[in-house]
């Protein structure tokens, strides 16, 4: 068996999802899952989204939430035998008995000490907010793994999927990679390359490269355990990370067609 924790971050549409991947793998199994509350989390830009996108679906996105934070308390009052915890991380920890945690930092040594207890193989990145620091990346025996919804080492940083819409890209992508002490740095183990055509939605968008992602990550997991892996080189350079847009840019998005949801 395929030992497994996951760090990430708050997320109701996708993460979820991914997680329900790796449980549902015959082969893995899912240790713990940690939550980490970093001031740059998607969860706490709430205010930026709603301000800056507010003609471009930033309340049919509030909206979204709120019904699936609804279903959520619902599946929770029935036992999770609605929804089976789908519609949050902690819920689908509490169906599934795994072990949770919120946490502010990754790299404490509390943090740290209660992972390698586990015996982990593998240590999965969903958006982590947070570097991984040397102890922490030295404490799986194979190696920790994050997913990046680009094709790196272009558009690595923050909201990728924005960056490639803003510019107009043809083609997007998701990445599986080895971590290292850089952001989105690390030898790739495999990437799928996906269509943007027709799609304006940075949530749309979102949602098409973490479903394949998701997919993606189980087939490297299964790669790097069994060593049949042909590693592609990958090394970010200042010129393809991205960080948070300012207004100037989120105003030229949505003057382009670009919408949050």
């Amino acid at each position: 068996m395929i030992r497994v924790s996951v760090i990430t971050q708050n997320d109701k549409f996708f993460i979820p999802k991914n997680i329900k991947l790796l449980i549902d793998d015959s082969k893995i199994k899912v240790c713990s899952i940690y939550v980490v509350n970093a001031k740059g989390s998607i969860s706490n830009k709430k205010y930026f989204f709603l301000k800056n996108f507010l003609n471009a679906g930033s309340i049919i996105l509030s909206l979204e939430y709120i019904k699936n934070s609804f279903f959520d308390k619902l599946d929770s009052t029935f036992n999770y035998n609605i929804f089976g915890g789908l519609k949050s991380i902690k819920s689908l920890s509490k169906f599934h008995k795994i072990n949770y945690k919120v946490i502010n930092n990754p790299n404490n040594e509390i943090v740290i000490s209660n992972l390698r207890k586990l015996n982990l193989d593998f240590i999965i990145s969903y958006s982590s907010p947070s570097i991984f620091h040397k102890r922490l990346l030295n404490t799986p025996k194979f190696s920790c793994l994050n997913l990046h919804s680009s094709l790196l080492p272009s558009y690595s940083g923050l909201m990728p999927s924005f960056w490639v819409l803003f510019y107009k890209e043809d083609f997007t992508g998701c990445t599986v990679h080895y971590m290292d002490s850089k952001i989105d740095n690390g030898s790739i183990i495999s990437q799928k390359k996906i269509s943007i055509d027709g799609i304006k939605s940075v949530f749309k968008l979102n949602k098409l490269t973490k479903y394949h992602g998701g997919k993606l990550m189980i087939e490297s997991i299964h790669k790097v355990f069994s060593g049949d892996i042909n590693l592609i080189k990958n090394k970010v350079a200042s010129d393809l990370y991205f960080s948070w847009p300012t207004n100037t840019q989120i105003k030229q998005f949505i003057i382009d067609g670009g919408r949050l949801y």
